[in-house]
């Protein structure tokens, strides 16, 4: 029987790709635990429509990492952190905060591990931070100031 993965099955195969397996296999087990459903002509174009549109989706998406790189160089981006009076931050900056701060300023999502710092961030100052993005990567600084 043919199937379309819903999940990622081990030994079986990914996510959205069709595989033929036994009828047993595909009715007593992947298809009651939601990892797959049968491969009908309509499911089939469905799955076609729905790769179209995630590749849509990428390279839109990788436009924006581009132009976002672009923005990035040679800027220096302000964040606000809690610091005692020697100016030590009470908590680290993290990647995590760097990418929502991206996040807010430029409205394009920056995963956290793609973000990375040259030392640890724990006092005011500034800092230089890379970007690395699929295709290019980019390099600014970050202010980090007593709030």
């Amino acid at each position: 029987m043919r199937v379309i993965l819903l999940k990622d099955a081990g030994g079986v195969g990914k996510r959205d790709s069709i595989v033929e397996v036994s009828d047993g296999y595909a009715l007593n087990f992947l298809i009651p635990r939601g990892l797959g459903e049968q491969a009908t002509p309509n499911k089939i174009e469905e799955l076609e429509k729905r790769r179209h549109q995630s590749e849509m989706n990428l390279s839109a998406q990788r436009e924006k990492l581009a132009g976002l790189a672009e923005k990035l160089k040679g800027k220096t981006l302000a964040i606000a952190a809690k610091a005692n009076d020697k100016g030590h931050l009470y908590k680290s900056v993290t990647p995590e905060m760097i990418a929502k701060e991206i996040e807010t300023l430029y409205q394009i999502k920056v995963s956290a591990e793609s973000i990375t710092t040259r030392e640890s961030i724990r006092a005011v100052g500034i800092y230089e931070v890379d970007l690395a993005l699929p295709e290019q990567g980019a390099s600014f600084k970050l202010e980090i100031a007593a709030a």
